[in-house]
């Protein structure tokens, strides 16, 4: 098996930064080297992280984003695989030679990643909901993938090296990770994302800290890198199931409201659109209702239709203020001046 490391960034993560450590310790396969990398925590992260025998690299002036993170701890290395690893990530025993094991029997494997466990660590509704939708996108996804995921993902070092690494414009967790993938992948890199390898998520989200996240680190970054590629992928949280879902939940929400206030009949359309939402998600909130009964179904459910509501506006609002753009600076150009090249990456 080719040489691997292990990056873990972290910024005032002790809380869970033990147990993570802890499992890669134990893991079945021991990386060559396990190195952490301290962005300006005032925690005592990076001295917990010596006590347990990682390397410790520390990134001062303030934090700098896991992005820079883990390309500081990347460029430095000398083996043939970085796998990378979140500060409240808890891998499975089995899950390192899961991951690294594609790359190592296929040289045109550029990176693999997996996904959540189907058994959050925490009990509030927001993050076993948040967490279970996590695990379920991404064990209904295709294992030949378009894109990445850094939370807990392998990639071959000299690929990474060669791509620039991580954007470290991404001063925050977001879609860094995501970017790297579209990347490689439209340069005909393959991107595994593999099934079997599984981890524990840490995190115990709040739900403002859930819609925060999901709404300005996830959905309107993730829309205007879409938007600016102008391809929808058939895959993982775009797929056409999750769009029609979307849409539903649009329709019966508005149904909804009509039937309230301007003609009770409407209030029947809605509940069968409704109806029809449930079971397009029928196996999502099976496994909602096989892990949390009957107090997580209601609220994850909730949640669910909340959360393609606010995406798809993100969504729709990113594509249409990237449309006005265009017309603008197509308008631009034909006016006898040079168009600015437009830029939706932000």
């Amino acid at each position: 098996m080719s040489s691997f490391a292990v990056v873990v960034p972290v910024y005032n993560g002790r809380q869970t930064l033990e147990r993570c450590l802890g499992a890669l310790l134990l893991s079945d396969e021991r990386p060559a080297r396990l190195v952490v990398v301290d962005d300006s925590s005032t925690d005592g992260s990076g001295e917990l992280a010596e006590a347990m025998g990682a390397e410790v690299i520390r990134l001062n002036g303030g934090p700098a984003g896991p992005a820079a993170a883990r390309n500081r701890a990347s460029f430095g290395l000398d083996t043939d695989i970085v796998v990378f690893v979140d500060a409240d990530v808890e891998v499975h025993p089995q899950s390192l030679s899961c991951l690294v094991a594609p790359i190592t029997g296929d040289p045109g494997m550029a990176a693999t990643f997996g996904s959540y466990d189907d058994d959050p660590d925490s009990s509030r509704i927001a993050a076993r909901y948040g967490n279970l939708r996590h695990h379920f996108v991404h064990q209904q996804s295709k294992r030949e993938a378009h894109t990445f995921w850094s939370g807990f993902g392998a990639i071959r070092r000299e690929v990474l090296v060669a791509h620039g690494g991580f954007d470290e414009r991404y001063g925050r967790p977001s879609i860094e990770d995501i970017e790297l993938g579209l990347r490689l992948h439209a340069e005909g890199w393959r991107i595994a994302l593999v099934h079997e390898a599984q981890a524990k998520h840490l995190k115990d989200w709040s739900l403002g800290q859930l819609w925060k996240t999901d709404i300005f680190r996830r959905a309107i970054p993730w829309s205007r890198l879409l938007a600016r590629q102008r391809h929808l992928p058939d895959d993982l949280n775009v797929g056409s199931d999750q769009r029609a879902s979307a849409a539903i939940a649009h329709l019966a929400t508005l149904s909804a409201v009509a039937g309230m206030f301007v003609h009770p009949a409407l209030l029947g359309g809605a509940g069968v659109l409704a109806l029809g939402w449930a079971g397009l998600n029928r196996r999502f909130l099976t496994l909602l209702a096989r892990r949390g009964g009957a107090r997580l179904l209601a609220g994850g459910a909730a949640l669910h239709w909340a959360y393609y509501l606010y995406s798809s506006v993100a969504f729709g609002a990113v594509w249409l203020e990237t449309s006005i753009r265009r017309l603008r600076a197509a308008g631009a150009g034909k006016g006898g001046s040079p168009a600015a090249p437009v830029d939706v990456s932000r």
